[in-house]
């Protein structure tokens, strides 16, 4: 499973590859853990330019214009793979297809991978940018042990 470290090297990898291009094409091989319909992604995401990609937590932000969000959560064996023309990987689960002829494939032999779109962003602060004194307020608020055997 991917740790922070390793988001954080994707997420500026991903910044410097595809900011400022659009999306010409989404195509959702296995829709198995994917609540939302192909179409809507289609409908919200192609034509826009990536304008930013960020991790939050355990998750990739991808940022299009018109205020949409695609949501990455890579799971256990989820993996990304750069690709031009046709993609080739096994186990892809979504393509994205850019402006420049830049495939990500976006594989998982378990099929595990979430995408989401327009996802709700959790109000509690990410482990990396956590504000002095949270978790000392949020702890003195449980009552049981932070650990039980």
């Amino acid at each position: 499973m991917p740790e922070i470290p390793d988001l954080n090297v994707f997420s500026a990898n991903l910044t410097k590859r595809l900011v400022g291009k659009s999306l010409t094409a989404i195509h959702i091989l296995v829709s198995r853990k994917i609540k939302t319909t192909e179409a809507d992604f289609d409908a919200a995401l192609t034509g826009q330019v990536l304008t930013a990609v960020k991790r939050i937590g355990k998750q990739l932000f991808f940022e299009f214009g018109q205020n949409h969000l695609l949501g990455l959560h890579l799971m256990l064996y989820g993996s990304m793979h750069w690709y031009e023309g046709k993609n080739e990987n096994k186990f892809t689960i979504v393509e994205l297809l850019f402006s420049d002829g830049t495939g990500l494939a976006i594989t998982d032999w378990q099929k595990s991978v979430m995408l989401t779109l327009d996802p709700v962003i959790s109000p509690v602060p990410d482990a990396m940018q956590m504000p002095d004194g949270y978790l000392q307020s949020a702890l003195k608020k449980v009552q049981s042990r932070s650990k039980r055997y």
